[in-house]
């Protein structure tokens, strides 16, 4: 595959991510984000930064299979550039860069980070998804559709359907610790019967949140399904 990130020039690789529109950044302690990087090719990031129009600067990690540790926001409604380094005081945001944008009214978010080749500026895409507590409470488990596929089946003891580009909330199908069964076909365009997809035992644990993202690699028959935890406490928002 090729390297589209090699001829970046990115020295300590990082992506730098300026806030536009806000003229005062005022951190709340209890709205945080969470990223992750689905399915990097050769060369992809490994670490981003946040950074302000005042040039502050937050290292974020950017982990492969799991959730980075939790990275406290400005408040306010927020629009980042998404940039392979950071700018001089006098350098523009440069045309076509990505961007991602987040509401104020998200307490919590994840920030999934895909790549994206056609972007010549810089190669990546971020999907921002709200995670906020009142709405994604612990115990349930949130489905993120990425692929092309209809996935169906049985989460526990309840059905469900998530169709391509989709996101869904399902609630625990059990209150305590312990295993539950889980059982998702899939059917793509095309397809005129159901495949099976995922067949085993999932554990529940009622005081983490679970992002289930269904993806499907470039060249491969089939998706995916791979479950991130997110443990939170309990509290008001």
């Amino acid at each position: 595959m090729r390297n589209f990130f090699s001829g970046l020039k990115l020295g300590r690789v990082f992506v730098a991510l300026l806030v536009a529109g806000v003229s005062s950044q005022v951190m709340g302690a209890d709205r945080i984000a969470k990223a992750v990087f689905i399915e990097p090719p050769k060369g992809a990031p490994e670490k981003v930064f946040f950074v302000a129009l005042e040039k502050d600067a937050i290292e974020v990690p950017l982990p492969r299979r799991n959730f980075s540790p939790d990275v406290k926001l400005p408040k306010g409604d927020l629009v980042y550039a998404i940039l392979p380094r950071p700018l001089g005081e006098e350098e523009p945001i440069p045309k076509g860069a990505p961007t991602v944008k987040i509401p104020s009214d998200w307490s919590r978010c994840y920030l999934l980070f895909n790549f994206d080749k056609d972007n010549k500026v810089f190669p990546l895409e971020v999907l921002a998804i709200d995670g906020s507590l009142n709405k994604f409470p612990p115990g349930d488990s949130r489905f993120v559709n990425l692929s092309q596929a209809w996935v169906k089946g049985k989460f526990g003891d309840k059905p469900i359907a998530i169709s391509p580009g989709k996101i869904k909330n399902v609630e625990a199908p059990i209150k305590e610790f312990g295993p539950f069964y889980v059982a998702l076909d899939y059917m793509e365009k095309g397809d005129e019967k159901s495949t099976p997809l995922e067949r085993t035992n999932w554990q529940h644990n009622p005081r983490s949140r679970q992002v289930v993202l269904i993806t499907k690699a470039a060249g491969s028959r089939y998706p995916t399904i791979s479950a991130l935890q997110d443990r939170v406490k309990v509290v008001e928002e």
